[in-house]
């Protein structure tokens, strides 16, 4: 019965170990360097900028250090910033944040936190970098030490992480078509001009017999033009215009009568009175 118990303790024992370390993962990670971002993808010719942090759950830090490596063939180092870095003193003594050489593929770093720090991942420098060509790039840590903050400066260091990034190649511009300038017309000769040829003109016959005589254009008369007209427009209108002129020929002959006939009683009333007059001087007194 005894033995059983404590087997049965051993199995809650470990269970709950399990589970804290589940749930509590810093428990297990008592300090590591880490690398932010952990992946990413970028062009040929950019530039983009990843953070080395430093993290210690299971006590405050002291000091760290480490060596970060690049490849250099597929990166360059544009620059190295220690602005917001958790570390206030760094090493060798003269050094003012991580050392690197120029296509040497490796920044160094080594420093102090005088207050110490615990607690999630915080920034210990940054890094930006240019991609030189298309590949995959490994940036990871070739060696890292992180101490911890207890008079001894135990050696804390759990884990030290890595990042790969997929570098892609730049983009192919398609070259724009020259504009080209429209060629120059070119001047138009003219046709050469040929002589026409002087075509004599035919000699006209002179005729011995005599010219016809011209005739003699038909006389004009009224009546010809009114059975033109009547032939023309033909029908009843043309008739009643006719009718109508006639009547009006009648009534202007009859009116020229009329005026005729009272000058002729004006002449003789003048001869009456004339007789008159005379008669009247010739009778005595």
């Amino acid at each position: 019965m005894e033995v059983h118990t404590k087997a049965h303790a051993k199995k809650v024992a470990s269970s709950l170990f399990l589970a804290l370390l589940f749930f509590f993962p810093q428990i297990s990670q008592a300090a590591m360097l880490s690398v932010f971002p952990a992946t990413g993808s970028y062009t040929e010719g950019k530039t983009f900028s990843v953070t080395v942090r430093a993290s210690s759950y299971s006590a405050p830090l002291n000091a760290i250090s480490g060596t970060l490596s690049y490849p250099a063939d597929l990166l360059s180092v544009v620059s190295v910033s220690k602005s917001g870095s958790l570390l206030t003193n760094w090493l060798p003594p003269g050094a003012d944040g991580p050392i690197y050489t120029p296509g040497s593929g490796s920044i160094r770093f080594e420093g102090i936190s005088l207050s110490g720090y615990q607690g999630a991942p915080r920034t210990v420098f940054t890094v930006t970098f240019r991609v030189k060509k298309e590949g995959v790039a490994m940036v990871k840590f070739s060696n890292g030490l992180i101490l911890a903050n207890d008079g001894e400066g135990s050696d804390i260091t759990n884990a030290l992480g890595s990042a790969s990034f997929t570098l892609l190649p730049a983009p192919i511009e398609t070259e724009k078509p020259k504009e080209t300038a429209p060629p120059e017309p070119k001047p138009i000769e003219p046709a050469p001009i040929e002589p026409t040829p002087i075509v004599p003109e035919p000699e006209v016959p002179i005729s011995t017999q005599s010219e016809p005589a011209p005739q003699k254009a038909p006389r004009f008369s009224f009546i010809t033009l009114l059975s033109d007209r009547y032939v023309l427009y033909g029908g009843s209108a043309f008739l009643i215009l006719i009718i109508c002129i006639i009547l009006l020929a009648i009534r202007v002959h009859q009116l020229s009568r009329k005026i005729q006939r009272l000058e002729a009683g004006k002449r003789s009333l003048k001869k009456k009175l004339a007789s008159k007059s005379k008669s009247s001087d010739t009778i005595p007194f």
